[in-house]
Order: C-alpha cells, then structure tokens, then sequence
C-alpha cells in the first residue's frame, strides 16, 4: 500500500463516505426520511424542467426551494417527519413558529376543499419552483 498512494486515497474516500453513510443507513427513520426525501426530488424534478435545471447547475435558489417543498409535504402529512426532526418547534403550538405553521396548515387546507387536493397540490408545488403562475392559471 505505501506504494501505491492512490488506492490509498480511494480508501479514505470510501471510509469516510461509509462513516458519513452508516449515520442514515443503519438507522431505519433516517434511511426510509433519506429516501423519501429524494424520492420527493426525483419526482418534482421530473414535473418541472426549472427545478431540474436549479439541480444541474446548483443554483443557490434550490436552497430556498427544497425546504419550501419539505414544508408543503408537510402540509400533505407526507414529509416522513422530516421538518420535525430538524425544525421540532415547528409542530409547538406554543412557539411562534409552531401557530405560524397551525395557521398555515389551516389556510392549507381551505385551498385544497376550495381545489381539491391534487389540483391545490400541483399548484402550490409550481408557485414554490417557479415564484408565479400564467394568468390561465391563477
């Protein structure tokens, strides 16, 4: 090996990855989040070409937009606990954050009685990824 420092180099990598990887991987909750979560990202990029493209080229607005998604899964009760685990205040109807958030979901839910849920879904989706609608859609 201490000939051959590029495989040395290829095994640090890989054993810090696998340090970094067993923190969600061995823990069943933060497996099935990690994997809901990009699952989540797989599939709106695949309905929006912006979001995709925000991907791609690493955008810095991609980091406003993934959390406003988390927030909206959330709001679907489809987050996989996701906001909570790293934001818990947000579910404190105690905390300022927390009533923000009831209100919300209250507000949330009025538009989707009024839409439907699929319909209000897609649209807050694409009012999150690309900031307007067309005048056809408001």
């Amino acid at each position: 090996m201490k000939n051959n420092n590029e495989l040395v180099e290829i095994l640090v990598e890989f054993e810090n990855s696998w340090s970094q990887g067993l923190t969600y991987f061995l823990d069943t909750k933060k497996c099935n989040q990690l994997l809901h979560f990009s699952q989540v990202i797989e599939a709106t990029a695949e309905k929006h070409k912006n979001f995709s493209e925000q991907l791609e080229q690493r955008d810095a607005e991609i980091f406003l937009v993934l959390p406003s998604l988390l927030i909206l899964k959330s709001l679907e009760n489809d987050d996989k606990d996701i906001c909570n685990f790293f934001y818990p205040d947000m579910q404190n109807e105690e905390s300022d954050s927390g009533r923000k958030m009831k209100n919300l979901k209250q507000v949330y839910e009025s538009g989707r009685d009024k839409y439907g849920s699929y319909d209000f879904y897609n649209l807050m989706e694409k009012i999150l990824i690309e900031g307007e609608l067309t005048d056809k859609e408001k």
